[in-house]
């Protein structure tokens, strides 16, 4: 029977639907990848162009590669991750020389840590760290032999599949979000409801009789391992049960296997790992070794039990991981140094109850955090609460900060100190010590001398830590009997405290060093002394310092109404007293203030009528590579400032995250920017490169050179991968050992940080990176950061300059960079990314810098785009996804925003003409950007969709005709 054919009306809605659901998603397809172009071609690499003109007789490689290949920059790179993990592991402890241990020792390493090392964190700071050396293979390589069986046990448990705790951000992929009880704490970015705390050690009843029998074989030595991780987005929790309650009740069971004790926090030892411990004590194994891999501070008070023959801190090693069996073998020798206080108790730190999440009641959306003990911050606080009470400081404090020993010993002897002991200081001072180092042990080694100063303190008055770093320096390898002599110096203004309130009445407020006698101290760390006699100065008049030593700008308070808002800060005259207290019902009542502070910015209540618009789009022949070199007030600048195009500043404005566009109207390169801290990675695209160790393990080192080395490192890899802006060095100030990003920070310290960072700093630059270091400022907790209107940071002046702004402060002035990451959070109840006395006033004016300010990830209503350009910020580290993410300036035409979008583009254009992007261009040469491929085959499915539809109508028109036809 003959098959009836479709009639002429279902024929010609069926395709007519086909093919304007073709059309249609065609359309949408090219619609959306239009709206999305600068992201997606983003993602595939980025934009590329191409040079135009000739370069002639000039070199045009001003950045030149010290490797012939990305191969062997990178195989530098990872052996360079060794170096300074093995500089950056930290011996704890070492009764009667238990390590190293010898050649061939047989070992059981205990720990689910042992398949599951904390290589770094998430976030921006996470790297690629698939081929790095596992723990087996890095004491393998030493020459040791590892119980294979408990390794077996522990990978097997560690890859348990568990329970659907939630989904991740759309945003990410939105992908299953699964508890494993046996892996490490995993904190979701900026997800809270679906980030987990927990200690995921074995539980001890599921140690097998062959795992139990193991160990006979393997019995030279237990080394036990305990981790801890942190991420961007999320903090450590401070009482794990609490914060996981709202678990489902798979989750809950298999949480029950944890055996949290109530009100646990993160960072102290849950029962499985106390019965872990126990279990290894009773097995008698002939060593005992404990290693921490965490760049968080943990409490590690059973490290003191005597049956507990060593302990090395070894942070979060990146691919440097093989360097901890060649610290354990003797093959190298520990000389890293803590750089944050180790307290028995945290809940005794006085940050303790004021970190975490605290909302304003009276202001939906609102959020704070108050920083109420002031300048007592890590070390600042433990050596100065406990000056004259050696027995409660050593009840309070297990390790302080800068603490390390070594396998060798060391003598110091004080040569030279200038001024002469005795002498007095001047404004435009400096202090020198040369400290002589003899190595009389039997191992080569290096050794650390730090130089700490006491400055006169009177009660009542500006408020002073009992001691301050002001210096350090490392040696190289000493041989046993050979010595060195190292130089510390400091400028007599890092004597100087900032007394925001004219504390001691004397009508000044600023940095001053107050009259009075002055103690330099030569430290192993911040508490034990190096050489028993300080050095004694003296200030016969205060100094003030009303004029920044390194620009001559006017030195004055930026931050009276962050000041004054906490009323109590924490005070060595009266520690009982004024003890920093949780929020009350009166802190979480937002004032008039506070409420009025926090609405909308409207650009044009900030425009000034005495403002000129400049010019534009004018024809003066001048391109960016004329500018290479020159200083940024060059004559030369106000005519190629004269050429932008507005719209071309906007395009670049508005699209920031992980590139600047190109700029034709100036001649101006496309450049490409990634994370991160740990090493080169891509937050959207496949790049990735070395993975360095943390940064708390870099600082660990105390070596200059090392962070020199591992700036330049960074920057070679740059230069074989076309990667011109680098989103680091991260180098917020470890306030609490609970933030999530710690282990992206440095150290409790600004000076430690900021010297630390100067160099990488410095190192990157001279590649021709530009160095973004973040987050500017005070962005130093995770919870609530970009929640909602944003958090609201609460200091005081002398905190903030002292504390959290030292780090960015030496990493610009010693170390050069030309660009910053501002913040997410708001420092009162200004947006740090908008924060005209942050950006302009201190960074700028204070400082001098020159260069780029990139907004931290600008995806919240908050973070608003004119107040970023009027006061300081560059651009946007966005893409341009309306009408979701829309960054364009409202503004654009009155002359105050025309007048800031110059400001802007000189910005960014000074720190371009001055990196590697520059590579390749010659005065007189042209840009011209290159389809990229995806828009190409884009195109051309377009055009063979269309070339379908075409030759569709005709047959179409044929077929509904014949029909008619019958």
């Amino acid at each position: 029977m003959e098959k009836k054919k479709m009639n002429n009306k279902k024929f010609l809605i069926m395709w007519s639907v086909i093919l304007g659901l073709v059309f249609i998603l065609a359309a949408g397809v090219t619609i959306v990848s239009g709206v999305f172009h600068a992201t997606i071609t983003m993602y595939f690499g980025g934009q590329k162009y191409r040079i135009v003109g000739e370069a002639g007789d000039v070199d045009t490689e001003y950045f030149k590669k010290a490797y012939a290949s990305p191969e062997a920059a990178q195989a530098a790179a990872k052996d360079l991750t060794v170096t300074i993990e093995e500089e950056g592991i930290v011996l704890l402890k070492n009764s009667a020389q238990a390590l190293p241990l010898p050649s061939g020792s047989r070992i059981s390493v205990f720990g689910r840590t042992a398949v599951d090392i904390v290589y770094g964190g998430s976030g921006s700071g996470n790297v690629d760290t698939s081929t790095a050396a596992t723990m087996e293979s890095s004491l393998t390589k030493a020459g040791f032999q590892v119980n294979p069986a408990l390794l077996a046990f522990y990978k097997e448990r560690s890859e348990q599949p568990g329970p659907q705790i939630g989904t991740g951000s759309v945003f990410f992929g939105g992908q299953p979000i699964y508890f494993q009880p046996y892996r490490h704490a995993a904190i979701q970015m900026d997800l809270p409801e679906v980030s987990a705390y927990h200690i995921g050690e074995v539980a001890l009843d599921e140690y097998t009789p062959e795992v139990r029998e193991s160990y006979a074989n393997y019995h030279d030595a237990a080394i036990v391992i305990f981790g801890r991780g942190g991420g961007e987005g999320g903090d450590l929790s401070r009482d794990i049960q609490a914060d996981m309650a709202h678990y489902n009740a798979a989750t809950q069971e298999a949480m029950s296997r944890l055996n949290l004790r109530q009100g646990q926090h993160q960072l102290e030892l849950s029962q499985n790992e106390i019965d872990l411990l126990e279990h290894v004590r009773s097995q008698n194994f002939s060593k005992v070794i404990v290693i921490i891999n965490s760049s968080e501070a943990m409490e590690l008070g059973f490290i003191d039990e005597s049956w507990i023959n060593a302990a090395l801190w070894i942070g979060s090693p990146g691919e440097g991981l093989n360097a901890v069996g060649k610290v354990i073998a003797g093959e190298a020798n520990p000389s890293g140094r803590l750089v944050d206080t180790y307290a028995y108790r945290m809940r005794d730190d006085p940050t303790f109850v004021n970190f975490g999440h605290f909302a304003y009641d009276n202001a939906q959306g609102n959020y704070f955090v108050e920083y109420e003990e002031g300048v007592y911050v890590g070390y600042r606080y433990w050596e100065t609460r406990y000056i004259n009470d050696e027995e409660g400081y050593r009840r309070a404090v297990q390790y302080p900060f800068g603490y390390g020993l070594s396998y060798t010993t060391f003598d110091w002897e004080l040569v030279r100190s200038s001024p002469a002991t005795g002498g007095s200081l001047s404004e435009d001072g400096a202090i020198s010590i040369d400290i002589r180092v003899r190595n009389t042990g039997t191992q080569a080694g290096k050794d650390v001398v730090e130089l700490y100063a006491t400055a006169p303190y009177t009660p009542g008055g500006v408020e002073k830590a009992h001691v301050v770093l002001i210096a350090f320096e490392k040696t190289g390898l000493l041989q046993p009997g050979a010595e060195e002599i190292v130089t510390l110096s400091a400028p007599v203004s890092f004597l100087a405290s900032y007394d925001y309130n004219d504390a001691n009445k004397n009508g000044f407020r600023g940095y001053e060093v107050e009259s009075g006698a002055y103690q330099i101290k030569v430290m192993k760390n911040a508490h034990d002394r190096g050489i028993d006699a300080p050095v004694e100065y003296r200030v016969d008049s205060t100094i003030r310092f009303e004029t920044d030593s390194a620009t001559g700008e006017e030195i004055a308070n930026r931050f009276d109404d962050v000041s004054n808002h906490i009323k109590v800060y924490l005070s060595r005259n009266d520690w009982a007293g004024t003890w920093p207290k949780a929020p009350t019902d009166q802190d979480r009542a937002a004032s008039a203030d506070v409420l009025e502070g926090v609405k909308p910015y409207a650009p044009s209540d900030h425009n000034n009528p005495e403002d000129t618009a400049p010019a534009f789009n004018v024809k003066n022949d001048v391109s960016l590579i004329n500018l290479k070199g020159l200083p940024y007030d060059d004559p030369l600048w106000e005519l190629l400032l004269d050429q932008l195009d507005v719209n071309e500043f906007v395009e670049l404005f508005k699209t920031g995250a992980y590139n600047t566009a190109m700029m034709s109207s100036v001649s101006k390169p496309v450049t490409r920017d990634l994370d991160g801290p740990a090493g080169l990675s891509a937050f959207v695209g496949n790049t990735s490169a070395t993975a360095y160790p943390s940064e708390c393990v870099i600082a660990a080192t105390w070596s200059k050179s090392i962070a020199r080395k591992m700036g330049e490192a960074v920057g070679e890899e740059s230069l074989h991968t076309e990667v011109h802006g680098w989103y680091a060095p991260a180098m917020n100030t470890h306030r609490s050992p609970f933030a999530g990003r710690n282990f992206e920070y440095y150290s409790e310290d600004g000076v430690l940080g900021g010297e630390i960072a100067a160099q990488a700093v410095a190192g990157a630059t001279s590649k021709g990176m530009v160095t973004y270091i973040k987050h500017f400022a005070l962005n130093d907790q995770e919870t609530n950061r970009v929640r909602d209107n944003g958090m609201m940071t609460w200091a005081n002046e002398q905190a903030i300059r002292e504390i959290y702004l030292r780090p960015f402060e030496i990493a610009v002035k010693k170390g050069g960079s030309t660009g910053v990451m501002s913040a997410f959070n708001r420092i009162g109840v200004t947006w740090a990314g908008g924060n005209r006395s942050l950006l302009i006033e201190i960074l700028r004016g204070e400082w001098g810098f020159r260069g780029a300010v990139i907004t931290d990830f600008n995806l919240y209503p908050y973070m608003q785009q004119d107040e970023a350009l009027r006061n300081g910020g560059d651009f946007m580290l966005t893409m341009y996804m309306p009408p979701v993410y829309d960054k364009t300036p409202v503004d654009i035409e009155s002359p105050t925003a025309k007048l800031a979008i110059r400001n802007a583009a000189h910005n960014i254009l000074y720190a371009t003409v001055n990196s590697h992007a520059m590579n390749g261009v010659a005065p007189g040469v042209v840009f011209k950007a290159i389809t990229p491929l995806w828009r190409t085959l884009l195109l051309v499915a377009d055009g063979i969709v269309a070339l379908l539809i075409i030759a569709a109508i005709p047959f179409i028109v044929r077929r509904v005709r014949g029909l008619k036809a019958v």
